[in-house]
């Protein structure tokens, strides 16, 4: 099983070009994304129960 992710050890360079090159798009995005879906994972588990979190997507009932 791989370690959690978080801010402070990002993919590295090279790791990002095998994802960018397989996916066919720019490391660049590939970058962005790592650090939204890191970001959203630090909400996801934020300690506030008053807070509702609402992504695009999500149904209300």
């Amino acid at each position: 099983m791989m370690a959690p992710m978080s801010f402070s050890n990002a993919p590295d360079a090279r790791t990002l070009g095998r994802v960018a090159g397989a996916l066919r798009v720019d490391e660049a995005f590939v970058e962005k994304d790592w650090y939204v879906v890191q970001a959203i994972q630090v909400l996801l588990n934020w300690p506030r129960p008053t807070l509702r979190q609402c992504f695009q997507g999500e149904r209300r009932s």
